[in-house]
């Protein structure tokens, strides 16, 4: 069996279908137990420990005042003494990669339920559970998105831009050039989209 990659066993991307795409054969190497894979050139910053500056950018892009609970550390607090706790939880992420396991604090989440506008607050389907995580699993999973950028676009089909930092125009103009394409054949053609906004609950934070 091939030995783990770090981070492509942390991040849950060990997958074998993801495999080909991600490592590689080590060229003119046989071993016993079996070829060595290796990352690919292109992605191969992955097996690199994080940045302090990948979670200064995460701070920096951390949404204000959206905490329904107190929490120890706000990201205002991050962001005024960033020179000073950054290097702390950037040395705590290491220390958790090593380990093999974040601290508990970091994989635990408080459930706050909203009540719905207009419903019975007695029936228990008059809420919305919302799971609160704590600030510093907040900046570690969006520094863990700017780490996977040079991966993603690899696993993820170039037609899909949800979610995906891709230029839209470049789907509409894709969309108009098959509508266009078609529309001197005799058969039908059809353009399906899933509309992400469906799958959340817009809540008003006059509200809240």
């Amino acid at each position: 069996m091939a030995p783990a990659v770090p981070w492509v066993q942390t991040l849950g991307l060990f997958l074998s279908d993801h495999v080909p795409v991600l490592l590689e054969w080590e060229v003119g190497v046989d071993y016993p137990q079996g070829p060595l894979w290796r990352l690919r050139p292109e992605i191969r910053g992955l097996e690199e420990d994080l940045w302090l500056e990948e979670l200064q950018w995460a701070v920096g892009t951390v949404a204000h005042c959206r905490a329904l609970v107190p929490e120890v550390l706000l990201v205002e607090c991050y962001q005024t003494v960033a020179g000073i706790l950054l290097p702390c939880l950037l040395e705590t992420i290491q220390e958790s990669r090593r380990m093999g396991s974040f601290l508990q604090s970091m994989r635990e989440a408080q459930i706050v339920m909203l009540p719905k506008l207009g419903r019975d607050l007695v029936d228990p389907c008059s809420y919305w559970p919302l799971s609160m995580l704590g600030m510093d699993t907040k900046i570690l999973a969006k520094a863990m998105a700017m780490h996977l950028r040079c991966v993603v676009t690899h696993l993820v089909h170039e037609d899909q831009w949800g979610f995906m930092l891709r230029d839209t125009h470049m789907n509409l103009q894709r969309l108009s050039h098959a509508l266009h394409l078609m529309a001197g054949m005799d058969t039908w053609v059809a353009a399906v989209t899933l509309d992400i906004g469906k799958a959340f609950a817009t809540l008003s934070l006059e509200y809240l």
